[in-house]
């Protein structure tokens, strides 16, 4: 049980770390539209 975790943790590990860029970015965009 715990080794399902931390497999999963580790393998999700750098696309929530992507995920958590791509939001940043969006809400940046969105903080500062171009005109």
């Amino acid at each position: 049980m715990i080794q399902m975790k931390t497999l999963a943790a580790s393998s999700l590990g750098p696309s929530t770390e992507f995920a958590g860029a791509r939001e940043k970015r969006a809400a940046i965009s969105a903080f500062h539209p171009r005109h």
